[in-house]
């Protein structure tokens, strides 16, 4: 172990196994940085240059090793940026932005998505609640089969979309195309459940579009 020391007191070390540390006598990776002051407690990476490029960080992952490296596949993960916090025992994740390959890569393709994990109470594993994939589509609670693919989970009767404004509000559905088809506004339903479609029964409400007035101290239907 080598030590790195300043008026006596050890600022940084570097273990038998190769794991560096700053601020600590015991590293939890490759390189740990720890601090107890309230300020001067970030990373930085600064770029100046006159050039347009912006200072990096960069997660990189691949198969094989580090002196024969070979393609990653599908669904691995490249990297991953995670937070956690103390819950009086040890440090436990709150929530990550996780970087997957999202479909088989060849030569010069590398297909990509990011997913968005939070923890809810009363567990310490975080779940998956938003995705971007590939194609730029949008899954929240779901995987996407849309640009934007929305699933509600639970049986909360609370809104799936809320847009609150202080000024004007509108929701436009735009089409620019040559084409004779225009833009659709479809309301669906069926019965069974999102992975197990049932058919619809007699009386059923397919859709309702309705519109609410703020009566001082709630909103009603109007």
């Amino acid at each position: 172990t080598i030590s790195f020391t300043t008026s006596g007191v050890e600022r940084a070390r570097s273990s038998s196994t190769g794991k560096f540390s700053v601020g600590t006598t015991s590293s939890a990776g490759m390189l740990h940085v720890a601090t107890g002051s309230t300020s001067g407690n970030g990373l930085y990476v600064q770029r100046s240059a006159a050039a347009a490029s912006a200072a990096e960080i960069v997660l990189r992952r691949s198969s094989g090793t580090v002196s024969t490296p070979t393609s990653v596949s599908s669904a691995d993960d490249l990297g991953e940026i995670i937070a956690q916090g103390y819950d009086g025992t040890t440090f436990q994740k709150a929530a990550s932005v996780l970087f997957e390959v999202d479909t088989t890569p060849s030569t010069s393709n590398m297909p990509g998505r990011i997913v968005f994990k939070t923890t809810q109470d009363t567990t310490i594993t975080p779940v998956e609640r938003m995705r971007t994939d590939r194609l730029g589509r949008v899954g929240i609670n779901t995987v996407p089969s849309e640009l934007l693919h929305i699933k509600k989970t639970g049986s909360l009767n609370d809104s799936i979309v809320l847009v609150e404004s202080d000024a004007n509000t509108s929701l436009r559905l735009t089409q620019t195309r040559s084409s004779v088809s225009g833009t659709e506004l479809r309301l669906m339903k069926s019965r069974g459940s999102s992975t197990s479609l049932a058919s619809v029964s007699s009386g059923d409400t397919v859709g309702t579009l309705s519109s609410y007035g703020y009566s001082g101290s709630a909103y009603r239907l109007s």
